[in-house]
């Protein structure tokens, strides 16, 4: 380490035991660290193998945990310097009132957007969806489960039931700048009008944890949504969960009831 500073390790945070891979909780370690300032920017880390002493596991164990750190843009590794923590991530605005697609709020902020498909698939959706969306039960519908990324690191992580029939050969098509707002009103004259949002903190699961570079189990926004197009009928089921960094805002009118006599 640098200026005095040093590596505060937390022997507790490697279990062999647990079900969370090793890598995993060291990364969630040296984030931790990062993320309350132990770890302050242009501080260089210990070298993979005094790491790896200090942890108790293999250099190659900490290999995984410093590529996933690097990929969320929190170290870089220069070579000749070694791996040093990075500048904190700028916070990223999200106006959920406007009708409008998130990669282009997003690029009017001056970020770089990128989209990560998972899954592209028609399904029948669980019961709930299907009513959500005014469909019979069994009615097929395109899933798609997608990471919206900013100069390469996560930002949401979004999931979308559209009802097929609506439109078809939606699931064959590639999605303009990865927007299915953009390829609907393109493809399909849609264009989204409406739309009710649900807002709760959840405690991220293991596999979303993963996705997102996040710790398990770690408090963030999930965003619930029904989206409806110009003539009422309702066009996408969402659910996303948002990074902490991103800062959600929207507008509400509020109007008092009138006192009965």
């Amino acid at each position: 380490m640098q200026n005095g500073q040093t590596f505060e390790l937390d022997p507790s945070s490697v279990d062999t035991k647990s079900p969370v891979p090793v890598y995993l909780q060291v990364e969630q370690d040296i984030r931790r660290q990062i993320l309350t300032a132990t770890l302050a920017p242009d501080m260089r880390l210990p070298r993979e193998t005094e790491l790896a002493r200090l942890y108790g596991i293999s250099r190659m164990t900490v290999r995984n945990a410093l590529e996933r750190l690097e990929d969320a843009s929190l170290i870089r590794r220069d070579h000749g310097v070694g791996t040093v923590i990075t500048v904190p991530q700028a916070e990223v605005d999200c106006d959920l009132s406007l009708m409008m697609p998130l990669q282009t709020q997003l690029t009017e902020q001056g970020f770089t957007p990128s989209v990560q498909f998972f899954q592209n698939e028609v399904i029948e959706p669980a019961p709930r969806i299907a009513a959500a969306l005014e469909v019979a039960p069994g009615t097929e519908v395109l899933f798609l489960n997608r990471l919206v990324k900013i100069d390469g690191r996560p930002m949401a992580l979004i999931r979308s039931w559209v009802p097929l029939a609506m439109f078809p050969g939606l699931e064959s098509r590639t999605l303009i700048d990865g927007s299915l707002w953009k390829t609907l009103e393109a493809h399909y004259d849609c264009t989204m009008l409406h739309s009710s949002k649900h807002l709760e903190l959840i405690s991220v699961s293991t596999a979303d944890a993963l996705i997102l570079h996040l710790a398990d189990g770690e408090r963030t926004l999930a965003v619930t949504g029904l989206g409806r197009d110009g003539k009422g009928a309702a066009v996408e089921y969402s659910y996303a969960i948002w990074m902490p960094t991103a800062r959600l805002n929207f507008d509400s009118h509020f109007q008092a009831l009138a006192e009965s006599n």
